[in-house]
């Protein structure tokens, strides 16, 4: 990271420090308008593909300073219009509504228009963000002579907000991917193909010990009373780092009076929706009397096929034929095909061959409880 000159080590750290504590952008302001010697300051940032925004603001009343930070679905409609009609890295002095205190009698605030000096740190692709200075009882011609140390300190927030930015959406997409697993009874959980635990629904948090961090890799996790050590090969076969995309089966020897379960491990694509753009692989518990899905409702579930896709993928590890499975399900050998198509998509197989070398292991489910 290049610290830009003049700007202090402080600011820069506040500003990347927001990606992660919000509150730390209202600190920053603080900063910008002690060095730039303004009283208000606000920094107004939203996404409008996850449907979320925040506003961030610092205000000096004489020696003290108030700071806020909000989050809201979008800004007023004021900002944005505001926004629509600038360049992204454009300055301008405009008119905006800002807070004004009174001591006169008592405490009052009240929102009157006053010039203030404003710039579009980005645009496009549904995000946006809108910062402005105001400094009491100055003129357009006052906000421009600020003009080139405002630079200065803004040029280091732009990648800081891009930052911030991919936090939240990784966070949006952990939460979305939480809930879907929490749809699935049985215990299951996402590891990366460092071990690291990315998602784990409600079923599986019993079964899952960790020693110090979650985060913290291979060795340090237990599942169902299986060390990460052992589960851990296994995880980098489905994640395709040590040859050929495959799923797996941990047989676990019960104790007297105990159920033996199995710990399944299947490869998931790489795609929008998981946290992290790299492979994955889904760890699932089966033989927990916590209750059990039949493997078209796990496959629907975790992959995301129609019920029709879940059933034709059935019939294809079964190793059934594209032109059986179409007798079978009384449908045109090219309405399968289709279909076969969208499941190798969704599933990230290349053929048929590889789709069975990568669910396989859900048979066994079938075959416990005599689950179509």
């Amino acid at each position: 990271m290049q610290i830009e000159p003049d700007v202090p080590s402080s600011l820069i750290a506040c500003y990347y420090e927001g990606a992660t504590q919000p509150g730390r952008y209202s600190q920053a302001l603080q900063q910008m308008l002690e060095y730039l010697h303004c009283e208000q300051a606000r920094l107004t940032v939203w996404d409008s593909r996850g449907n979320w925004g925040c506003t961030h603001q610092a205000l000096r009343d004489q020696d003290r300073w108030q700071l806020s930070s909000q989050d809201h679905v979008l800004p007023r409609d004021e900002i944005r219009k505001l926004v629509s009609g600038m360049q992204v890295g454009s300055w301008q002095v405009m008119e905006q509504a800002f807070t004004v205190m009174s001591h006169t009698d008592g405490v009052t605030q009240t929102s009157v228009h006053q010039p203030a000096l404003c710039i579009r740190l980005l645009g496009g692709q549904g995000t946006e963000a809108f910062l402005s200075f105001k400094k009491n009882n100055w003129d357009g011609r006052s906000a421009q002579r600020l003009l080139p140390h405002a630079e200065a300190l803004t040029r280091p927030l732009i990648p800081a907000l891009h930052l911030m930015l991919h936090m939240r959406r990784l966070t949006q997409q952990t939460a979305y991917t939480s809930m879907a697993l929490d749809c699935i009874r049985m215990p299951m959980l996402l590891l990366d193909p460092a071990m690291r635990v990315l998602v784990v629904n409600t079923a599986a948090q019993s079964l899952l010990q960790t020693r110090g961090n979650r985060d913290s890799g291979a060795g340090s996790m237990i599942l169902a009373g299986v060390s990460g050590e052992k589960i851990g090969p296994l995880v980098r076969h489905a994640c395709g780092l040590a040859g050929p995309v495959v799923a797996s089966v941990l047989h676990v020897n019960a104790n007297a009076g105990e159920t033996a379960l199995q710990i399944l491990v299947l490869p998931v694509a790489a795609k929008a929706g998981l946290p992290g753009a790299g492979p994955a692989a889904l760890v699932l518990v089966h033989g927990q009397s916590s209750g059990h899905e039949s493997v078209a409702q796990l496959l629907q579930h975790i992959y995301k096929l129609t019920p029709a896709e879940a059933r034709l993928a059935m019939l294809i590890l079964r190793g059934e034929s594209p032109a059986a499975a179409a007798l079978s399900l009384q449908v045109s050998v090219p309405t399968v095909r289709s279909q076969i198509s969208a499941i190798l998509k969704k599933t990230g197989a290349v053929r048929q061959s590889d789709l069975v070398r990568r669910l396989s292991a859900l048979l066994l489910i079938s075959q416990r409880h005599g689950n179509p």
